[in-house]
C-alpha cells in the first residue's frame, strides 16, 4: 500500500544520507545463511560427510556465493555430495558437466522444494528461468520460486528478486521500490555474489547491484 511505498523510499533515502556507513562486509560476520546454519557450520558439517552440506557448499563456490568462484573446489564438494545420492550434489555435477536434469532429476528436486528448502526453490527457479530440463522458458513460474525461497528470508532468492526487478529498467517506483527492498535484505544478512572478469579481477556484484539500486 502507500504506507509500505513512504516507508521504504524514507529509507532509501536515509540510506543515501548514510553511505559511509556502507561497506563490502555485513555488521554480522557469520549470519546463519540458510536451515539456521552459518556458512562456518556448513563447512564444518561438509568437511564431517554431511551430503546436504556438501551440495550446499559446493553450489555456493560454483555459483560465487559467500566465496570466489572456484569450479574445482567446488566439483570436489559436489561430488561428495552426489556420490551419496543427494539432488544438490547431482544438479551441481549437471551444471559442472552442461548436461541438462532429466526427470527424475527435476522430480527429486521438486519433493524438497515442496518441504520449502529455500536452496531447492531457488535450484527450481533456476531451471524455470532458463528452461533447463524444461522444454522451454517458465520465467513466471520461476519468480514464484524465487519469491517463496526470499519469503522464507533465503538471502540468494533475495538478491535474484531484486536483481529481477532491476533487469526490468523501469521508472515504476513500486518496482525500484521491490528491487531496493530485497536487495537490502539480502546485504543486511551478509550475502556475497562474486563475479570474476576475463581478467582476473573478483567484485561483490551483490553489493554493486544494491548501491545501483540505493543510488537509483
Amino acid at each position: 500500500g502507500l504506507s509500505n511505498t513512504v516507508n521504504a523510499t524514507s529509507l532509501i533515502e536515509r540510506d543515501k544520507e548514510n553511505k559511509a556507513g556502507i561497506n563490502t562486509s555485513s555488521s554480522d560476520n557469520n549470519p546463519k545463511v540458510i536451515n539456521n546454519l552459518t556458512i562456518a557450520e556448513i563447512e564444518a558439517k561438509a568437511a564431517s560427510g554431511d551430503a546436504y552440506c556438501q551440495g550446499l557448499l559446493g553450489l555456493f563456490i560454483f555459483r560465487g556465493e559467500y566465496f570466489e568462484p572456484d569450479a574445482v573446489k567446488a566439483r570436489g564438494w559436489l561430488t561428495q555430495s552426489a556420490l551419496w545420492n543427494h539432488p544438490f550434489g547431482q544438479y551441481g555435477m549437471l551444471l559442472l558437466n552442461r548436461t541438462k536434469p532429466s526427470a527424475q532429476d527435476l522430480n527429486q528436486l521438486l519433493a524438497l522444494a515442496r518441504k520449502n528448502d529455500p536452496e531447492a526453490l531457488v535450484i527450481i527457479g533456476e531451471c524455470l528461468e532458463i528452461g533447463f530440463g524444461y522444454s522451454r522458458p517458465h520465467p513466471s513460474d520461476a519468480f514464484s520460486y524465487y519469491k517463496k525461497a526470499a519469503d522464507l528470508g533465503f538471502a540468494s532468492a533475495q538478491c535474484k528478486m531484486g536483481m529481477l526487478y532491476g533487469e526490468k529498467y523501469s521508472d515504476n517506483i513500486n518496482d525500484r521500490i521491490q528491487e531496493y527492498t530485497y536487495l537490502r535484505k539480502a546485504y543486511d544478512q551478509g550475502y556475497k555474489l562474486f563475479y570474476t572478469n576475463d581478467q582476473g579481477e573478483v567484485w561483490d556484484h551483490a553489493l554493486a547491484s544494491y548501491k545501483i539500486a540505493r543510488d537509483k
